[in-house]
């Protein structure tokens, strides 16, 4: 859900900041992940201090940290509920 005021920029930061916390608590240096995922040293700092990355290493930084599963079920498109169903449900529990 969208929080008032979130722009792209802001969640990008916060990714950033989420995942050097994870980084961290995973005991990897900046240089450890970053080896781990195939990415530059400079790509890398970069990312922790401003947001920006190229997707797919950031899907490699996802998969060394164990978060990729949720990475790909972010934009899962769901049915909507049927609410004549539901509500023919509710009838007839009457």
């Amino acid at each position: 859900m969208y929080t008032v005021g979130l722009t792209p920029k802001n969640a990008q930061e916060k990714i950033a900041e989420q995942i050097k916390t994870l980084r961290k608590a995973a005991g990897f240096t900046q240089a450890e992940l970053a080896k781990r995922a195939q990415c530059s040293l400079g790509s890398y700092k970069r990312f922790e201090s401003t947001g920006l990355i190229a997707f797919d290493a950031l899907l490699r930084i996802a998969f060394v940290l164990k978060r990729l599963d949720p990475m790909i079920t972010i934009f899962e498109v769901k049915p909507e509920p049927d609410f004549k169903k539901l509500f023919a449900k509710v009838e007839v529990c009457r």
